[in-house]
């Protein structure tokens, strides 16, 4: 009878483990799908909150891991307004905007957290950096991006 007893409960106290590693296992993949989403789905909104510019709608075609960014390729829904290059110009001739241009192409970059505030949306507590590269007439857009927590890269 003990034997009996003895074996139930071995086999109870298996089965409650492989419970709680698929538990925990779930878990880390939907934390580890949470981090992705944050830090990898580029929309005009979140775009937008970074630049300050108003973008039309978007979608990310196609992104790609670095060795210290990942590269998101984003085609706008329709080529970018004249006059949002316009904006761009008069921020560029005012000096106060962390926009470039050369020619018929725009580049935006900011890093956050190195002594800098963190743009409206993005995490305060990680190191970040994200240019973005556009060019005048074209519906696509080149996102290079990074994170880091307390100086360690993450992905």
């Amino acid at each position: 009878m003990k034997t009996h007893i003895w074996n139930f409960i071995k086999w109870t106290l298996a089965a409650i483990g492989v419970l709680l590693v698929c538990l925990l296992l779930f878990l880390g993949g939907y934390i580890a799908y949470l981090d992705w989403k944050i830090n990898h789905v580029w929309t005009s909104a979140r775009i937008e909150n970074i630049t300050g510019l108003k973008f039309p709608k978007c979608k990310p075609n196609m992104s790609t891991r670095g060795a210290l960014y990942d590269f998101c390729d984003v085609e706008f829904k329709t080529t970018p307004s004249d006059e949002l290059f316009e904006e761009i110009d008069k921020r560029i001739a005012a000096g106060d905007t962390l926009w470039k241009k050369d020619g018929d192409a725009y580049t935006f970059f900011i890093n956050w957290n190195y002594g800098f505030p963190a743009p409206k949306g993005e995490e305060k507590e990680k190191y970040g950096s994200f240019r973005m590269s556009i060019t005048k007439g074209e519906p696509q857009a080149l996102i290079r991006y990074g994170h880091e927590y307390n100086g360690h890269s993450i992905k």
